[in-house]
Parts: C-alpha cells; sequence; structure tokens
C-alpha cells in the first residue's frame, strides 16, 4: 500500500497563485469599471496591475493546463459518463437534504464540471479582455458581440461569474470539512492504493 498526497508541490503552488492572480485582476478591473472604488489611487495604477496580472493569468493558465495532461491529473479530473448517476445525490449532500456523500476519488462530480465550466469561462475572459486591448486586431470580436461597449460589459460580467464561482467555493470547504482548506497548504493525504513494486528479474542460470 502507498500513500500519495492529495495536491502536489506544483497544484498547491499555482492553486494559491491564481488566488492572489484573480484578486488583483478583480479589484483592478472594478476600478477601472467603477472608478469611486479607488482602491490603486490612479485609473493608471489599476490599469497595469490589472494589465500585468492579465500575463500573469495566462501564464497560469497554461502551466495548469500543462501539468493538467502531463502528469495524468486529466485521469482523475475530467467529467466522464460514469459521473452522472452523482451529480443528484451530491447535490442533495450539498443542500443538506442528504447525509450520505457519494463516494470519489479526489474530484467529486460538481467540482470537476465547476472546474471545467470555469476553464471555458477563463478562456472567454480572455478573449473579451484581449478584444478590449486589441481593439483593431480583435476588431471582428467587437463586432460579433455588438461593438467595444457590449465586450467590456460581458468582461464585467464575467468578472463575476468568478467572484460568485469563489463564493460558492469557500462555501462548500468551510460547510463540508475545514481540512480541506488545509489539504491545499500541506497537500493532505490521498487515500490509500494499492502499487505494484518493480523487481528486477532473476538471471536464469
Amino acid at each position: 500500500m502507498r500513500v500519495d498526497q492529495k495536491h502536489d508541490l506544483a497544484e498547491r503552488t499555482t492553486h494559491w497563485l491564481h488566488v492572489v492572480n484573480m484578486a488583483l485582476l478583480l479589484l483592478s478591473g472594478f476600478q477601472m469599471h467603477i472608478p469611486d472604488f479607488n482602491l490603486f489611487l490612479t485609473i493608471s495604477n489599476a490599469r497595469l496591475v490589472h494589465f500585468i496580472s492579465m500575463y500573469l493569468f495566462l501564464a497560469l493558465g497554461v502551466i495548469h493546463a500543462y501539468l493538467f495532461f502531463a502528469l495524468g491529473k486529466h485521469k482523475v479530473a475530467l467529467f466522464g459518463r460514469g459521473d452522472v448517476k452523482d451529480i443528484i445525490p451530491l447535490a442533495k449532500f450539498y443542500l443538506f437534504l442528504s447525509s450520505k456523500e457519494p463516494a470519489y476519488e479526489k474530484y467529486n462530480v460538481l467540482q470537476k464540471l465547476s472546474y471545467a465550466g470555469l476553464f471555458a469561462m477563463s478562456c472567454l475572459q480572455a478573449i473579451l479582455g484581449f478584444a478590449l486591448y486589441w481593439p483593431e486586431s480583435l476588431a471582428p470580436v467587437a463586432t460579433v458581440l455588438g461593438g467595444l461597449a457590449a465586450v467590456r460589459m460581458y468582461h464585467y460580467l464575467v468578472s463575476w461569474v468568478f467572484l460568485s464561482f469563489t463564493g460558492v467555493h469557500l462555501y462548500l470547504i468551510l460547510t463540508t470539512d475545514i481540512r480541506l482548506l488545509f489539504e491545499m497548504v500541506n497537500g493532505g493525504k490521498a487515500r490509500e492504493r494499492e502499487v505494484e513494486v518493480w523487481q528486477p528479474a532473476k538471471m536464469e542460470t
């Protein structure tokens, strides 16, 4: 039997960098959209923080996607047909309608769905952001969506999706098991599993 870490160092590092990165993106973005929200003193400061955080967001996304497939995390994190049966039972558990939580390996079905949706929303937000950053080069995006004003509004609305996701994410952690929060700090331990131990082949005599 072998006990592995539930969250390896790379996963924990990118997670907390994402937390800081998203906080800076949201706060600077709100000041750019609502000037009275004067956290960074000037709009110029807010734009600088937003643009730097934007590139960090993209870099973290590329790193996370690489690790997701290179380390085989997709085998336990991607939603599959076998997960469908757990959607309703897990929803009942989170809504306190049932005391039984469906068994799962590392991520439950709602986590798989929400993380997939979050990745899709991240791609959309990046496209919207660059359409505002490079309005001439990405003019077709603005044309399809109804102009730069519409793009700006969609970009702002998607930021509320991220903020809402964060709120639900924290709610589920704090109401399910506070130890989940510390597992993202110390790595936690995955369930014990049997592993094959390699042995050198015996030479025939």
